[in-house]
């Protein structure tokens, strides 16, 4: 089957038309015009509940950029650039910007509701506003997650996380959320996590944690289950190597996870077990080297001493100084550079 391109925010909607396809985005997507759609209802999310009608197909986001996609649907669950997606699903490379989602239950950045889907390297920036099982990534997840970001400020009732609402392990299914982190601010009423709001197992414990890598450091505001990472649910059997800022959470306490301070969440040892570049830098969060050209392994602090190919952009040189054989022998505060052929 051909690959289906989309280059405007017609061409979004339009994957309801086939929910099996695949499809690749191939430019930056200006969406601020959904904000007229539907008589101000804005973006229809891709994918309903109904079985036959959830979105299985794929979508590339190839890095690019889609600004100001916007849904007002306060009555309507499922809400997200993709409102419920099935088994097959594979998301990935997807950069949401400037979103406003405002929906009932199941609303997330990327997806409302997530049956068993894989997703990659998405990242999501924004407001994300619901009643109950609201994140700032995905609403209601289970499935396998990786390498992603929210930055988006979450608000909800009930199971309201800064990157997942509720994750979700059936005694028949999968979960696997690895190497991702939120930054928002998180607000809502009962079981709220800076990370994700509450975890179900399904009265399984894995032989392997869940959750592994993670870490969040928004703000988190409940009236009852408050927790730095996670609000409700889960043990030390379900996560490893996961942590939370307990200064700007302004939160002590979690299910699951490890609080530090902010002191300590900047400073490399924090992290010698996650794939992170193992080199001297400002102190700083971890961020991922899908933020950033420069870094080397799947986490990495900016001035990360590599060249590293964008698929894009092309080789970038790095802010250090390097030798022909990599080794570090100086530090240059330069700025990245395009380098014109191959690998340097």
């Amino acid at each position: 089957m051909a690959i289906i391109e989309i280059s405007d925010a017609t061409d979004l909607q339009a994957m309801e038309n086939d929910l099996y396809a695949d499809y690749e985005i191939i430019k930056d997507i200006d969406a601020s015009g959904t904000s007229t759609w539907n008589d101000g209802a804005g973006f229809d999310p891709v994918g309903i509940a109904t079985l036959g009608n959830r979105f299985v197909g794929t979508l590339n986001g190839n890095s690019y950029e889609i600004t100001d996609l916007y849904i007002n649907r306060p009555t309507e669950g499922g809400v997200g650039l993709f409102g419920y997606v099935g088994s097959s699903c594979h998301l990935y490379d997807i950069v949401l910007k400037s979103v406003s989602f405002v929906g009932k239950n199941n609303c997330g950045g990327l997806l409302g509701y997530s049956f068993t889907s894989d997703i990659e390297r998405c990242i999501v920036y924004g407001s994300i506003t619901g009643e109950n099982v609201v994140g700032g990534m995905v609403g209601n997840f289970q499935g396998h997650l990786k390498e992603s970001v929210s930055e988006a400020t979450v608000n909800g009732q009930d199971s309201v996380g800064g990157f997942c609402g509720r994750s979700y392990r059936p005694s028949a299914g999968t979960l696997s959320i690895f190497n991702c982190c939120s930054r928002g601010d998180v607000d809502g009423n009962d079981s709220v996590g800076g990370f994700i709001g509450d975890h179900s197992h399904g009265g399984v414990t894995p032989s392997t944690p869940y959750l592994q890598n993670c870490y969040s450091v928004g703000r988190v505001v409940a009236i009852s289950n408050a927790g730095g990472f996670s609000g409700s649910g889960g043990s030390s059997a379900f996560w490893k190597y996961c942590f939370w800022d307990k200064d700007t959470s302004e939160q002590n306490a979690s299910t699951m996870g490890v609080g530090r301070t902010t002191d300590v969440m900047e400073l490399y040892y924090n992290y010698i077990h996650w794939d992170i570049s193992p080199l001297p830098a400002p102190k700083e969060y971890p961020v991922l080297y899908i933020e950033n050209e420069n870094i080397p392994t799947v986490w990495g602090c900016v001035g990360a001493p590599v060249h590293y190919v964008h698929p894009q952009k092309g080789w970038l040189e790095c802010p250090l100084k390097i030798k022909t054989e990599g080794e570090l022998i100086e530090w240059e505060p330069l700025e990245p550079r395009l380098i014109t052929g191959t690998s340097p």
